[in-house]
């Protein structure tokens, strides 16, 4: 199985029964370029990010702020250029920036206030038949996925050096 690497963390995942537990109201297609497609789907108390891939991909996870932002990189992964994506009216992102690198693709998130309150929202990170599952669930709204850990976070010069050795 592929994993997810969120700063040192070991991988984290939340079953598919739960994840199909929330209701999605609205579905979006946000890009479709070569292997890879986004989309966003939203329902009461939370978002969704599913990235499409052509078959499960090994990814690296991290959390920054000042902006607050999630990033994942998929490994082997090749975007065919640059852009920012419009996620539209979301209460957890802002926006989407894909990067396109040799070996990978990056892709930003970036997150509204709601979305960097980890009081408030919990961030979940799944892969099942190549897609990319990052949900936001507000947490009086989560029910079983409670059980969660938490992604954390890099600051200062953690966040500088990251950019530094690997930019968008």
């Amino acid at each position: 199985a592929n994993t997810a690497n969120i700063g040192s963390a070991p991988e984290r995942m939340v079953s598919a029964s739960a994840q199909s537990e929330l209701k999605v109201k609205e579905s979006k297609k946000l890009l479709s370029q070569g292997s890879l497609g986004i989309d966003v789907e939203r329902g009461v108390g939370f978002s969704r990010v599913v990235l499409k891939t052509k078959g499960d991909r090994t990814y690296d996870v991290q959390s920054f702020q000042s902006p607050a932002r999630l990033v994942l990189d998929l490994i082997g992964e090749k975007a065919s250029s640059a852009r920012a994506i419009d996620v539209g009216k979301d209460p957890f992102v802002k926006g989407i920036r894909l990067g396109a690198h040799n070996d990978r693709t990056r892709v930003v998130l970036d997150l509204t206030s709601a979305g960097a309150d980890e009081a408030q929202v919990e961030r979940v990170v799944d892969q099942k038949g190549g897609k990319i599952f990052v949900t936001f669930i507000e947490k009086r709204a989560q029910g079983s996925l409670a059980a969660a850990p938490k992604l954390p976070a890099k600051t200062g010069s953690q966040e500088t050096a990251q950019a530094s050795t690997a930019p968008i």
